[in-house]
């Protein structure tokens, strides 16, 4: 019964997307149209839930959430930079422990061979043979 359903499903989307295709060309023949006729909804949301755990499905509302969350998102970023920051403007910064040898040895020991280098223009064979 379900390879049956998927048949019986298959035929009718490729059904639907070549009626979408003829009806394009035989109005403006552009392909570029039918890529993008065709494309429409495969990547979208179907739904969303909102604060009272209902499931949202229309658009506009999908819109809607997903915009309050976000703005929601990005206000609670500027309070956390505000709190980081004292009286006089300053940043107060953690204090950053002291890089152990042993900790840059283990890293350029497991640096890859071959790679292009960084910003620093040293290759990664260069930092093994200097590790020595």
């Amino acid at each position: 019964m379900s390879k049956l359903i998927k048949k019986y499903k298959k035929e009718y989307s490729e059904g639907k997307k070549n009626k979408i295709i003829r009806e394009i060309l035989e109005n403006t023949a552009s392909t570029k149209k039918i890529t993008n006729k065709l494309a429409i909804g495969r990547n979208w949301i179907t739904y969303l839930t909102n604060n009272n755990g209902e499931k949202i499905y229309d658009r506009i509302g999908i819109n809607k959430i997903a915009t309050k969350f976000y703005e929601q998102l990005y206000d609670d970023d500027k309070k956390e930079v505000e709190k980081d920051q004292d009286e006089s403007g300053n940043k107060n910064e953690e204090e950053i422990q002291d890089i152990m040898k042993a900790e840059v040895e283990a890293v350029v020991k497991n640096l890859k061979k071959g790679k292009c280098p960084g910003p620093d223009n040293i290759t990664n064979e260069r930092k093994y043979k200097i590790r020595r």
